[in-house]
């Protein structure tokens, strides 16, 4: 790897609403400490710093936590901050920052990944495996790292991706699939055709650009109708792109075009996008030694440090999510963990804003 070359960009925004009510405006996802002591974005800037020097590392985020972020990138003596205005999803995130880049450094290879992921195993394999991403991203490919799936999760995105028939030959992506149903999602645990998507990609800036321009040309001309004379994003003009994400505007129709690879992953991931996956990736956070349950499935109760001292008796109920922050308690279920969207948005709807 020319680690001269690979410039990684993190993507470090939104708030986490499915994490909801941990994650608030106030304090973001990214600054969760799943137990490890360190948070979420410090443990991805680590990673990041495995694999190229910190004047190549930059933080996408949103206005509302620039404050923050840039404090936690000086630590790692990262001074790249791209900030946008509004949070718009990955596909415009991912077009700033790699026009960015590619103005200052037009060889430049980008590596981006999110920063909410749970990645574990030596630090060798994480490294192996964004070496040959790096590799095989020279190319002009769009190279997606894929985790081979060990359960039939329906909160994941899929990549379709045959084994190739000779050592030699790459995993082409013939089909991307977000959240599937559970019948689809155990077919395609069976076949072992395909991937879970890590969101971690690999691509030459110039050839991520001109994918961008080829399969999504209304979404780069948006971001670059948005800057400014100083190539920095202007708030209004920003506010009107649409959110979108790079999986659903490039990876896809990509795939069918035949220029994206998949590179497995040899290192152990877990998305923490979900309750529901926190409670199985985090147990540590949880608290069983408050709960008593009959004629049910044991809960999992998570209770902030600002909650009371509160017991928790459950009868006749499975598979339950009990979240207490509080000021508010949240009850769910392990099905129903991946919606929490709908329901902060019916928060929202009823005015409870000092609660997001």
């Amino acid at each position: 790897m020319n680690i001269a070359e690979v410039h990684v960009i993190i993507l470090a925004g939104g708030h986490g609403s499915r994490l909801w009510p941990l994650c608030r405006h106030d304090h973001p996802k990214s600054l969760l400490d799943l137990g490890s002591g360190e948070t979420l974005i410090e443990a991805t800037l680590r990673r990041a710093l495995m694999i190229t020097t910190s004047d190549r590392v930059h933080l996408v985020t949103g206005a509302d936590h620039q404050e923050s972020i840039t404090t936690i990138g000086a630590a790692f003596g990262i001074t790249s901050i791209i900030v946008e205005p509004i949070y718009k999803d990955t596909a415009p995130a991912l077009c700033l920052a790699a026009m960015l880049i590619h103005q200052e450094h037009p060889d430049a290879l980008i590596v981006s990944t999110p920063f909410d992921h749970l990645i574990s195993g030596e630090s060798s394999q994480w490294v192996d495996t964004l070496t040959q991403a790096v590799i095989d991203a020279q190319s002009g490919d769009l190279i997606c790292v894929g985790v081979r799936p060990r359960s039939p999760d329906t909160t994941l995105g899929y990549i379709h991706a045959p084994d190739p028939s000779s050592p030699s030959t790459p995993h082409r992506a013939r089909l991307f699939k977000e959240k599937p149903d559970r019948a689809t999602a155990e077919h395609y645990l069976r076949t072992g055709e395909h991937f879970w998507n890590s969101a971690i990609m690999a691509c030459r800036s110039e050839a991520f650009l001109q994918h961008v321009r080829a399969f999504a040309p209304s979404v780069i001309a948006a971001v670059e109708a948005a800057l400014d004379q100083y190539g920095q994003p202007e708030a209004e003009s920003w506010s009107r792109i649409q959110a979108v994400a790079i999986d659903h505007v490039v990876l896809e129709p990509a795939a069918a075009a035949g220029v994206v690879q998949v590179v497995p992953a040899s290192f152990d991931w877990a998305d923490m996008g979900t309750w529901d996956a926190l409670a199985t990736r985090a147990p540590a956070l949880f608290a069983p030694e408050n709960v008593v349950t009959v004629d049910g499935t044991a809960p999992a109760v998570f209770a902030h440090s600002d909650a009371p001292s509160t017991r928790y008796a459950i009868l006749g109920i499975d598979d339950l999510i009990i979240v207490n922050t509080g000021d508010v308690l949240v009850i769910t279920n392990r099905a129903h963990a991946c919606d929490m969207k709908r329901l902060v948005a019916t928060i929202f709807e009823r005015g409870w804003g000092d609660l997001l």
